[in-house]
């Protein structure tokens, strides 16, 4: 059976980045990123029923008194939410600092760290801004930390080609990964990735009709 592909798609709070290899209940599991900032996995049944929403963050309930204090202070809770902003910082320093968290291994785990600047909630949305609809946090230099000058608001778009697992070939001068040579030779990235997989040479795969 053919699979209908999720990718860059949005269910409620989880934006879809790519199919993995897992499967759970005979349904596709795919990778997602939050409206938050975290990556989680759901299948493809859970996200058509709304069974799965958000990585989990809509469902925690955050009530610690210096939470309150922030979000009072700053403006960043209006009717009990918390903004995306205060969301991002909540969750950014969560993967870098507890080991409880599912991320931590890919983030504080690998000496991933929260400037000390941005131990403070205030600092972080000094130097950041609000954070814009549809981005979340990216670090540009995937191998560094949270820090002013390593940090942008980005959409998911640009945070796929910035992954640090990502492939990326060089053609007519350029270093791109699959997705940006898809995207500007005018060829379908699943095409041209099973392809690039198999051995074709990039001219090849690129320019074959």
């Amino acid at each position: 059976m053919k699979i209908r592909d999720l990718t860059g798609q949005k269910f409620s709070f989880l934006t879809v980045l790519e199919k993995t290899d897992k499967r759970t209940g005979g349904s596709v599991v795919w990778k997602c990123i939050c409206d938050c900032g975290n990556e989680t996995e759901a299948s493809s049944g859970n996200l058509r029923s709304g069974h799965t929403k958000s990585c989990g963050c809509h469902k925690s309930k955050v009530s610690s008194k210096a939470l309150t204090e922030v979000c009072t202070k700053h403006g960043h809770s209006k009717a009990g939410n918390i903004s995306r902003t205060y969301s991002t910082w909540l969750h950014m320093t969560d993967r870098c600092n507890n080991p409880n968290n599912d991320s931590y291994k890919n983030y504080g785990g690998r000496g991933i760290e929260v400037c000390e600047r941005w131990g403070d909630f205030s600092n972080f949305l000094e130097d950041m801004g609000e954070r814009p609809k549809g981005t979340s946090i990216d670090r540009i230099n995937v191998d560094l930390g949270y820090f002013k000058d390593n940090c942008r608001w980005a959409t998911t778009k640009v945070q796929r080609n910035n992954k640090r697992d990502n492939r990326k070939y060089s053609y007519n001068g350029e270093t791109l990964t699959i997705s940006q040579l898809a995207e500007k030779y005018g060829i379908e990235r699943a095409k041209l990735s099973y392809r690039l997989k198999n051995g074709w040479p990039i001219e090849k795969a690129i320019n074959k009709k």
